[in-house]
């Protein structure tokens, strides 16, 4: 597999996990929305308010490949976004 296809899965499976915590909240007031475009190599996590509580937009994670290389270009987690693309095989020299 190719060094591009295979940090597409990486990161899609790191995003997929976070939006999965983070619509496991008990107190859901937002939509969360996990945004994948692998032509331009944007990727990124954003939670949504509802339009009734408060409406608000918020970038948990954008993550973007550019020349071989993994960009975090916001990273809102706690633990950090590197660690998890780490425990997927990511080289540490290819995370910016």
């Amino acid at each position: 597999m190719d060094k591009l296809k295979q940090y597409q899965i990486a990161i899609r499976k790191v995003l997929t996990e976070y939006a999965e915590f983070l619509q496991s909240s008990p107190d859901l007031n937002y939509k969360v929305s996990i945004l994948f475009d692998d032509e331009h190599g944007q990727y990124a996590v954003r939670r949504i308010g509802d339009w009734e509580v408060k409406r608000f937009r918020y970038t948990d994670i954008h993550i973007s490949v550019t020349n071989g290389k993994i960009w975090i270009e916001e990273d809102m987690t706690e633990d950090g976004i590197v660690n998890a693309l780490l425990e997927q095989g990511i080289p540490k020299s290819d995370i910016v």
